[in-house]
């Protein structure tokens, strides 16, 4: 999180199909699951993004295991995972106009 920060950026925040499916055209045959800016930060609160909106589960698809409270994403799948994984990130940034 801290990285995307000093890039005047935020981890990823899914908002549709169509932001997944441009995703996945980026990141073409991902080996690696990545970071997003999704989490667990109490099992109340449920999974929500880093702006503070919960997750959409009939929107995605969450694979859910264990002790998990931090979400990554490999091609149409979103893992909860243990936050402490060595995995890459993707960062997002709002478009500037030229």
């Amino acid at each position: 999180q801290q990285d995307c920060v000093n890039r005047s950026a935020e981890l990823l925040m899914l908002e549709d199909q169509d932001e997944l499916d441009f995703i996945k055209e980026m990141v073409q045959k991902p080996r690696n699951y990545f970071w997003i800016g999704l989490s667990l930060p109490s099992a109340w609160k449920g999974w929500t993004w880093l702006n503070g909106s919960r997750l959409d589960q009939s929107r995605f698809q969450l694979s859910s295991g264990g002790k998990s409270s931090c979400g990554a994403i490999r091609g149409d799948t979103i893992l909860a995972d243990g936050c402490s994984s060595g995995l890459p990130w993707i960062c997002q940034k709002g478009a500037t106009q030229l």
